[in-house]
């Protein structure tokens, strides 16, 4: 029956990560009010850290890295310029959809990154990291100034995955579901470690996008997830800690 039942949620995942913007949307102008009545914290957001106005090289590539902490848990999107270049309204309908009618915490600090691969002086501009968590969206902006041209770039695809987005640390209630977020630059191989252990999918679920999704939590779920992502030219690692509380319910 267990199995069934993750391979149930498997399967959710697959449809959640292929739903379009108009769906999100909609479930935001539903589903919100209902939301913040069953938040235990009041709604927030806002930077810890912000970017800063940058003179880069052409020599190395250039990260731009915005953290924030978000209640309820939050979405990126990022910009050159006024266009999207990065992320996008992504509502994690999944693990919503599991504790709707529950008392929830859902409170995090989460990390977004931007690369400017092979820099040089068109890619010079106003970048800015945008989140919003349903309830208030925040931004923040920087000037990029690239001085200096290259004529040859090396291949990307050729290289190791990045974590562009990922959970820092997530507060839950006992009994709720939660979701740890490892999300990558390029298609990668997802592996989830805890307690020196790997985890398998007869207890847990990872999402096609990398996303660690932990249901019916508890006390012994509590404690730092690492995730591993790989491909054929190397791998990167990022932790997580999952702080679990005593449920109102």
């Amino acid at each position: 029956m267990k199995s069934i039942f993750l391979l149930a949620i498997a399967h959710a995942a697959v449809l959640v990560s292929s739903y379009d913007i108009n769906f999100a949307q909609s479930y935001d102008n539903d589903a919100i009010e209902n939301e913040r009545q069953f938040l235990t914290l009041d709604p927030d957001l806002e930077f810890i850290q912000k970017l800063k106005n940058t003179n880069g090289s052409i020599s190395k590539p250039i990260i731009l890295t915005c953290k924030v902490y978000s209640t309820p848990t939050v979405s990126f999107t990022w910009e050159k310029d006024g266009e999207k270049i990065q992320g996008g309204i992504e509502v994690n309908v999944l693990e919503k959809g599991f504790n709707s009618g529950k008392y929830t915490t859902q409170s995090e600090v989460t990390t977004s990154v931007y690369t400017i691969m092979c820099p040089n002086s068109a890619k010079s501009g106003e970048y800015s990291c945008m989140a919003n968590n349903g309830h208030k969206m925040i931004r923040s902006e920087a000037i990029v100034q690239i001085d200096g041209e290259r004529e040859d770039c090396p291949n990307f695809s050729n290289t190791k995955p990045s974590i562009i987005q990922f959970t820092d640390t997530r507060s839950e209630m006992e009994s709720n579901t939660a979701t740890l977020l490892c999300r990558t630059n390029m298609r990668a191989r997802y592996t989830w470690i805890f307690k020196n252990r790997e985890l398998n999918s007869e207890e847990y679920i990872i999402l096609p996008n990398g996303d660690l999704f932990i249901e019916n939590l508890s006390s012994e779920d509590m404690g730092t997830y690492t995730c591993v992502a790989k491909n054929a030219y190397g791998e990167s690692r990022q932790d997580a800690f999952l702080n679990v509380t005593k449920s109102v319910n």
